[in-house]
């Protein structure tokens, strides 16, 4: 016989989405002010310093580079560590980069800003193994939902300039 709280009960929602929603909203985050709001700022980071483009463009050359270095290790740290202390490790540092971005004053502050940046980035982006790890029978769903995070990313540099 069920009781009255047994029939309202409403049905909860899987954990998996609060996953999908978290690193949804880290990768909108992320792609909106480090890879799409950069470029909003590059010019004015020129003029304001008296940069060339080819020099001030190196930074996000540099910025691949260094993703391209880390990305074998990240992967075996969040296999020891799980996706969740890499994203919170990533997103610290991503965060403390930008609170020195403002206070950068010279070309070699620059570029180890942007290096600190590009490597919270490279933790703070493991989200889809999380998702990867929660889901089997809407994995490829979930991670459709997740990647596609980046097309809203793109209305958050005219809210930067």
């Amino acid at each position: 016989m069920e009781t009255e709280s047994t029939q309202t009960r409403r049905p909860r929602i899987f954990y998996g989405w609060w996953i999908v929603l978290a690193t949804f909203l880290v990768i909108v985050w992320g792609w909106g002010t480090f890879f799409y709001g950069f470029c909003v700022l590059f010019n004015p980071i020129r003029k304001e310093f008296g940069w060339s483009a080819t020099t001030t463009a190196l930074a996000f050359s540099l910025r691949s580079v260094e993703a391209g270095i880390a990305a074998p290790f990240v992967g075996i740290l969040v296999d020891r560590l799980g996706p969740r202390r890499l994203m919170a490790f990533g997103v610290t540092v991503v965060g403390l980069g930008f609170l020195l971005m403002s206070q950068m004053q010279s070309l070699f502050q620059f570029y180890a800003v942007f290096f600190i940046i590009s490597f919270g980035f490279s933790f703070a982006t493991v989200g889809g193994i999380a998702v990867v790890n929660w889901f089997v029978k809407k994995r490829t769903f979930a991670l459709a939902i997740q990647v596609s995070a980046v097309l809203p990313a793109g209305f958050i540099p005219p809210v930067i300039s």
